[in-house]
């Protein structure tokens, strides 16, 4: 049970009373100063709801998916280490634009992502070499109609007057 406080604040009140309404899996039960939302146990499972799961299955892949290469130079990073295993300082020449901080970062995101692989070898001075995992190298023959889908992109915005 959520004890919400009502007192004047009336709106609050309504506001929980549509929420309620809508999903129709909650009461709103009022007594002095204090609001009740009991959550109810649905009655019956809706027809469509195998397929309603599998459609936020399918949404929360492909958002996983955006957010794995979703950064500002993301995409660029994937693009170089397509061709083969880069040392940080021949990425960096690659994109001049990208500051050292934003590509460390970037690349520990895409590491931790499952995407970059980070091969650190036992030699003075320290060698580091960033490759695509199994996973990365999915997204390479994706590029091009990436690169398409966003020229179209350009396109429409400078078609269409705001």
């Amino acid at each position: 049970m959520l004890n919400l406080f009502c007192g004047s604040q009336n709106f609050l009140t309504t506001a929980i009373t549509n929420v309620a309404h809508l999903f129709r899996t909650t009461n709103l039960y009022r007594d002095g100063t204090r609001c009740h939302v009991v959550s109810k146990k649905p009655t019956e499972k809706p027809q469509n709801a195998e397929a309603l799961e599998a459609i936020t299955r399918d949404l929360g892949a492909a958002e996983a998916a955006i957010r794995a290469i979703g950064g500002k130079w993301k995409i660029m990073i994937v693009g170089n280490l397509s061709a083969g295993a880069l040392r940080f300082s021949e990425l960096q020449r690659r994109m001049p634009l990208i500051s050292q901080q934003s590509l460390v970062s970037q690349l520990r995101e895409l590491q931790r992502d499952g995407v970059v692989h980070r091969h650190a070898y036992a030699e003075v001075p320290a060698r580091v070499e960033y490759s695509l995992t199994e996973t990365g190298l999915h997204i390479s023959p994706l590029m091009p109609n990436l690169i398409a889908w966003g020229y179209e992109i350009i396109e429409a915005r400078a078609n269409t007057a705001i």
